[in-house]
């Protein structure tokens, strides 16, 4: 996963042992973050869903001796949705250039409500915190105890996955469910199970997951289309009726061709 359409918003740096208690908020997900070659794991507050915020961390942080780390703010925009979510992101930072980035200081409420992010100035000129940041995100329900499972593969397959048949989903959600340990598992942990499962699936069934920017590319609107519409138009941009290059088969099969490479595949081809 490459980072994309990120606005930055705020940048400060804050004591390593604040970056700590936030770990302890947060959840793991699958999928990491690549930035210009540095690689980030991403996680999001426990009980927040991803779509609203999500943090993420560079790896080479975990056996750091710094005492500062890069905080930075930022609005992220999906590029499948185009839906905007925050980002928390810290970052390691050149010893030679943290000091030239404003110093704060980071606190997380967190209650059985919500989770509550402030950032604050560190000067002891006055007595008085300025406070520069306050950002609140609402929790969903966490506790899996008396959920039923099913139901939220269904949830998933109602907001994201329509294209899908519902007789597939309800097949696959009786499997899916006894895989889900309600001990260790939290409703946000199950639902990235879920969409993982249902993206499973489609590609399976030979959908493919576009971005906005394929979709304008392509003359299409929405993010899933099956592989019986999506051959016909790749064979049309290429110049061939039936379509045999390498790039449009994974694309129709399943993978995600960007524009670079259905010209690549078009110049191969003639």
């Amino acid at each position: 996963m490459t980072d994309s359409m990120v606005t930055l918003l705020y940048r400060y740096r804050v004591p390593i042992d604040q970056l700590k208690e936030v770990m302890n908020l947060l959840d793991p997900t699958e999928d990491g973050v690549s930035i210009r070659g540095t690689k980030y794991g991403r996680y999001t507050f426990v009980g927040v869903p991803g779509r609203i915020c999500d943090v993420i961390v560079t790896d080479s942080l975990k056996n750091t001796l710094d005492e500062e780390v890069v905080l930075e703010v930022s609005e992220k925009t999906g590029k499948y949705s185009g839906n905007k979510r925050r980002r928390f992101a810290f970052r390691q930072w050149p010893k030679a250039k943290i000091l030239d980035i404003q110093p704060r200081n980071l606190t997380i409420s967190n209650t059985k409500e919500c989770i509550e992010i402030s950032v604050s100035s560190r000067s002891r000129l006055t007595s008085d915190e300025e406070i520069t940041i306050v950002e609140r995100f609402e929790k969903l329900r966490s506790n899996l105890k008396g959920y039923d499972i099913g139901a939220i593969m269904m949830w998933q397959y109602r907001r994201y996955f329509q294209h899908l048949q519902v007789s597939d989903v309800t097949t696959l959600a009786v499997t899916w469910q006894f895989e889900v340990d309600r001990e260790t598992c939290t409703l946000s942990m199950a639902n990235r199970s879920a969409s993982r499962a249902l993206y499973k699936l489609s590609k399976e069934l030979g959908w493919s997951k576009l971005t906005l920017r394929e979709q304008i590319k392509l003359g299409v609107y929405g993010q899933w289309h099956h592989e019986s519409e999506l051959i016909p138009i790749y064979s049309k941009m290429l110049g061939h009726p039936t379509g045999c290059g390498e790039a449009t088969v994974r694309a129709a099969s399943g993978g995600s061709m960007s524009p670079e490479e259905v010209v690549n595949d078009a110049q191969h081809q003639r």
